[in-house]
C-alpha cells in the first residue's frame, strides 16, 4: 500500500468529514483551496480554483472551509487563513490539517482557533482524478489529522463539540475563557453526549 504523506497535494476531504462540517457551519460561503481537477469536492457557495482564482491572493469572506495543500506551502495557507479570520473577513472557519505540533504554522493556527478535534485513526483521503486502482492503493494518510474551528459564536462551538466528538477528542485551550465568555459547563463536558472534552490545562500543556 502506498500511503499519502504530508507532501501530497491533491487529495480530497472525505464525504463523512464534510457532512460534519456542513452540520456545524452550514454550506460554506467559500472554499479558498478548491481542487483543480473534476467537479468541486466541497459543496460551497463560492470557490477559489487555480488557474482562474488564487485563494492566497484574493480576500476571503463569510464562513470558510479550508483543506490546504499539505506540502511545504501549508504555512503560507495557514498565515492567510489566520489573517483573514483575525481581520474579520472570515466570520467562521473550519480547517482540516495534519497534526504538526512541532511547526510554527500549527502554533499559529491553534492559537487563533477556539478549539480543535484530534481525529481518531488516520483519514482516508480520495482523488477522483486518478485511476480507481491507484486510488485504492494510495488513500490513507501517514499522519494524524485535526479539524480546527475558528469562531466567536457560542452556538457554533456547541455544535462543533457535539458533532466532532463523534470522530475524535476535542481539545480546548486553557485560556479559552479569556477569548470569549462561555458558561462553566463547556469546560466539564456536560454538553458532550459521547466523550468528555479534554482541556490542554488538564494535561499540563
Amino acid at each position: 500500500m502506498i500511503a499519502i504523506t504530508p507532501e501530497d497535494q491533491e487529495w480530497y476531504t472525505p464525504a463523512y468529514i464534510l457532512d460534519l462540517v456542513y452540520s456545524v457551519i452550514g454550506i460554506p460561503d467559500l472554499d479558498p483551496c478548491c481542487n483543480r481537477y473534476g467537479s468541486p469536492n466541497v459543496v460551497a457557495k463560492d470557490y477559489c480554483r487555480l488557474p482562474f482564482r488564487d485563494g492566497l491572493t484574493e480576500p476571503w469572506h463569510g464562513n470558510v472551509f479550508l483543506n490546504p495543500p499539505y506540502g511545504r506551502g501549508i504555512s503560507t495557507w495557514i498565515d492567510k487563513a489566520c489573517s483573514e479570520y483575525l481581520t474579520g473577513n472570515t466570520k467562521e472557519m473550519i480547517a482540516l490539517v495534519p497534526v504538526k505540533c512541532d511547526t510554527q504554522w500549527w502554533a499559529e493556527l491553534t492559537n487563533t482557533a477556539l478549539c480543535w478535534c484530534a481525529i481518531r485513526g488516520r483519514v482516508d483521503f480520495s482523488n477522483p482524478a486518478i485511476s480507481t486502482i491507484e486510488q485504492t492503493l494510495r488513500k490513507t494518510g501517514t499522519f494524524a489529522s485535526a479539524v480546527v474551528l475558528c469562531t466567536t459564536e457560542k452556538a457554533t462551538l456547541q455544535k462543533f463539540l457535539e458533532i466532532f466528538n463523534r470522530i475524535g477528542d476535542v481539545w480546548i485551550p486553557h485560556n479559552l475563557n479569556r477569548r470569549i465568555q462561555f458558561p462553566r459547563e463547556f469546560y466539564g463536558g456536560a454538553n458532550i453526549k459521547q466523550r468528555p472534552i479534554h482541556t490542554k490545562a488538564a494535561h499540563g500543556m
